[in-house]
């Protein structure tokens, strides 16, 4: 299997200035609670679509999965080594029926995984280097369960990556722990085994400097040769290969790190905080924070980090320039990056070869700052995000799959293998998962916090949007008899008491999503 090769690394490090401790320390002070990231802009869910090397996966609302583009090591999972490039659904555990109730999907360099609702894991697909998980380093055309250590299904999952121009897969259980197999040549495992050996069963990432365990993570990335975790706090921390300073702690070089390092913030001021999402490219990394606000840090030859520096790298955290609104999700390809912003239009930068910028052009030089991909057909507001190596994936609100870029396989699913320097439409696909709705601006209570006034509260904003709501005040956390409207009278019950409200979105056809309101003490 022939891979990308490594980017040529022109440093653009970034220099660390002298920060007096009590400045060091007043920053690392400010991370933000969950509590507080939920307030403003929610964790992303995971995208229903993932992009692969040469392939993609799509996740339809029925609980199956679609594939198309290259099927050379199995990636399609049904059973062949054929090439689709219309979407062909994959089949189940060992060819049985077809593969069903799963929640998230993931695609990697020629292999593919699916999270089922069960916490369990199937894969398929490449497997040299041990990157299904299933104790073996033998190809499947069909899935298979990941095993775990003691060579049982793996369980307790709750979110799934899979590197899509490597070999290397992730897992991250409920309980805030994170597991990785497969490819391990820079430390990506995490696992601090000193030797960078391969694994075709998971090990646990260990906790910074090797001690202990990795903790308290809610979402996780995987590069070609790196790994990110983000910590429920709103840290993010990084190990494996640094040589384009991937790992964002003002570092870089050829060796990798075999345990987690925490990210450092801009300007190398404290760490990286108040963060809700993180996507990981080839060579570099990209965050979401809470604010709405996205940076990058790694390799930037193509212009992926935005900064307009393209044929550099930054070992630090640096943002992209001129972008603004308010961004909701975020997407790292190879070498290209994308972002969906709260008016559900998408922007792209990096590499614009095979048309990847999805802008209508094909000019294959770095383009270096934010430009906006072309109107898709049908003028949906876009949901998710999904980047590849040379294109980028999108699903709109009713629930249809856009790509752009490289179609040499067919990975756009358009039933051709022209490339697309604007988005298409993926055929004949059902109607695409959609996550739950999410809040984009907070509900707020308004009005005097004293018995005998009423209170109000606002419907807030949400990312779909959402056509209905549904209200349950709470005193100190426990819910008010028949309180269910926008309004409440308070009472002297209420005194001395916090009074919030659990507000809840729904729209028809997709998932409801809800959040509750900062509190207010009624006066004694």
């Amino acid at each position: 299997m022939l891979l990308p090769m490594k980017p040529a690394h022109r440093s653009r490090r970034l220099a660390l200035p002298v920060v007096a401790t009590l400045v060091a320390s007043a920053a690392l002070a400010v991370v933000a609670a969950p509590a507080a990231l939920a307030a403003t802009t929610p964790r992303p869910a995971p995208s229903p679509i993932a992009a692969g090397f040469n392939h993609t996966l799509a996740l339809a609302s029925d609980g199956t999965v679609r594939a198309f583009g290259s099927g050379g090591n199995g990636d399609l999972g049904v059973g062949s080594h054929a090439e689709h490039d219309t979407p062909v659904q994959v089949k189940g555990v060992g060819g049985t029926g077809v593969l069903s109730h799963v929640a998230a999907v993931a695609a990697g360099s020629n292999y593919s995984l699916a999270l089922l609702a069960t916490g369990n894991v199937v894969a398929w697909g490449y497997n040299v280097n041990g990157s299904l998980g299933d104790h073996s380093n033998v190809e499947r055309t069909l899935p298979v369960y990941v095993k775990s250590p003691t060579n049982i299904k793996l369980s307790g999952v709750v979110a799934i990556a899979a590197s899509p121009i490597g070999t290397t897969s992730l897992a991250l259980k409920s309980n805030g722990t994170v597991w990785a197999w497969g490819s391990n040549n820079q430390g990506q495992l995490g696992n601090n085994d000193g030797f960078h050996q391969d694994t075709n069963t998971p090990v646990q990432v260990t906790g910074p400097g090797g001690s202990g365990f990795l903790t308290g993570v809610v979402a996780i990335a995987v590069g070609a040769e790196h790994s990110v975790a983000l910590k429920s706090n709103g840290s993010v921390w990084t190990w494996g290969g640094n040589g384009a300073g991937q790992l964002g702690n003002g570092t870089d070089g050829p060796s990798g790190q075999d345990a987690p390092v925490q990210v450092h913030n801009i300007d190398n001021v404290g760490m990286l905080s108040q963060v809700v999402g993180v996507s990981a490219g080839g060579y570099f990394t990209i965050a979401l924070r809470s604010d709405g606000t996205m940076v990058g840090w790694g390799d930037d030859n193509y212009g992926q980090l935005g900064d307009n520096a393209p044929g550099s790298h930054s070992d630090l955290p640096v943002a992209p320039v001129g972008l603004g609104g308010r961004l909701v999700a975020i997407a790292a390809g190879y070498i290209n990056t994308y972002a969906l912003k709260q008016d559900g239009t998408v922007w792209a930068w990096g590499d614009d070869f095979n048309g990847a910028i999805g802008d209508g052009t094909n000019s294959g030089t770095p383009v270096a700052t934010p430009v906006r991909v072309n109107r898709l057909v049908d003028g949906s507001g876009v949901v998710s995000l999904a980047g590849g190596f040379g294109r980028g994936e999108a699903v709109t609100s009713p629930g249809v799959v856009y790509g752009w870029g490289y179609n040499a396989s067919g990975q756009l699913g358009d039933s051709t293998t022209i490339n697309a320097t604007s988005p298409v439409r993926t055929v004949t696909v059902p109607k695409i998962a959609n996550p739950a709705l999410r809040v984009l601006v907070a509900p707020k209570i308004s009005g005097t916090a004293a018995a005998g006034h009423t209170l109000s509260v606002s419907k807030g904003t949400w990312g779909l949007p959402a056509t209905s709501w549904a209200y349950q005040w709470l005193r100190s956390g426990a819910a008010i008899l028949h309180a269910t409207h926008a309004t409440y009278t308070l009472t002297t019950a209420d005194k001395g008491k916090r009074i919030s409200v659990r507000v809840t979105a729904s729209r028809s056809g997709y998932p409801s999503g809800h959040t509750t309101t900062a509190a207010r003490t009624v006066s004694s």
